[in-house]
């Protein structure tokens, strides 16, 4: 994997994979050193400042420090440093080299996370123009694209920016199916269940709100989730409400392996054999430790999805907000006022199971 957010080393999970290259193997070393660094800066210095200072506007801001010391000891460049194929075809020589099965692989691409620079033909295929085609404007617009002052016509540059995230998914999306014309050709298509999805969506000003960190909006929290089984040829749209935390127990379940009881998600692969099951709230949040409150969470947000209503609850203010997704699928409408019985439940689940969080102690 390319991305140091999911890498086996910061989720602790390295004990559990038999092979596991480091994240600079599929780096593409001319361009990686300024990209390394700004994209993982944020969790840095937000484990050293967070509290202390505003670590993002005094420390990585374009016009500061760090950012002007980056920009004079590399390189601009126009295609990403994180090649999507790289991944692919190192797992591809992992299993030729490796014929042990049955196996489990976990492939996490970076692309097409920001900065969206896909190579040729990709790069202009949806917008032309020569805005946005280098790492430091995109990263530059990325960054100030709420500030009138910095970013003059952002109706403009959303637009271009968007296009650009459009080609990036073209160039992922031809890459993915190279990929499985790969494994067809080895003939490991034929016992092997193939997941596709994926961590979150990109906001681009639907709420005054541009990336994907701090928000909970359904251009962010709705992503794809696609299965598919060795002996299946045509495909369905199963229209039921699910979560990332799913995933785990229908690998176990489809692999024929006991769950265990303590694992958080249920399988869904009696949704993809038709089998009616009983609903249930489904859950997506962005939360902070409180050191002050010996780690507990009391800072950010959590929304709660059940049936055609979303609620969101932002833990500071201690506010919320709610939408029926089914009439309002853009949600533009806050309903939590008008609709209080509906408000009061949703609310009701993400307390009591936040409260259920904090009553965890960890060593």
């Amino acid at each position: 994997m390319s991305n140091n957010y999911a890498s086996v080393d910061t989720l602790g999970i390295r004990n559990g994979y038999d092979i596991a290259p480091p994240i600079i193997v599929f780096r593409l070393l001319r361009n990686s050193l300024r990209s390394f660094v700004i994209n993982n800066a944020h969790r840095l210095l937000s484990r050293l400042y967070e509290g202390k200072i505003k670590y993002y506007d005094w420390i990585i801001r374009e016009d500061f420090v760090l950012s002007i010391v980056l920009q004079g000891i590399s390189h601009d460049f126009s295609e990403t440093d994180a090649p999507p194929e790289e991944i692919f075809n190192s797992f591809l020589e992992t299993i030729e080299q490796n014929h042990k099965e049955p196996f489990f692989a976990w492939l996490h691409i970076f692309p097409p996370h920001d900065p969206y620079l896909p190579p040729e033909p990709y790069m202009g295929m949806f917008d032309a123009s020569q805005n946005l085609r280098t790492f430091r404007s995109m990263w530059f617009a990325t960054n100030n694209i709420g500030e009138p002052h910095l970013v003059k016509d952002t109706e403009a540059t959303n637009r271009t920016l968007r296009d650009r995230y459009d080609e990036f998914i073209r160039y992922c999306d031809v890459q993915f199916e190279e990929f499985m014309k790969q494994l067809r050709l080895r003939n490991k298509l034929k016992n092997t269940i193939i997941i596709l999805s994926s961590d979150h969506g990109e906001g681009f000003l639907e709420h005054n709100y541009y990336g994907h960190g701090g928000a909970l909006w359904e251009e962010v929290t709705h992503i794809p989730l696609i299965i598919k089984e060795p002996d299946k040829t045509e495909g369905r749209v199963i229209d039921s409400l699910t979560s990332l935390i799913d995933v785990p127990a229908t690998i176990l379940d489809l692999a024929k392996i006991p769950i265990p009881s303590w694992m958080e998600g249920r399988s869904l692969v009696p949704f993809m054999r038709g089998k009616e099951r009983t609903a249930i709230p489904v859950f997506s949040m962005v939360l902070q430790a409180n050191p002050s409150q010996k780690g507990k969470i009391t800072k950010g947000m959590v929304a709660v999805w059940e049936g055609n209503y979303k609620l969101i609850h932002y833990l500071d203010k201690g506010n919320s907000i709610m939408f029926n997704l089914k009439e309002d699928p853009n949600e533009l409408n806050d309903l939590f006022d008008k609709r209080q019985a509906i408000g009061q439940h949703l609310l009701l689940l993400i307390k009591e199971n936040l409260e259920k969080v904090n009553e965890v102690t960890y060593e």
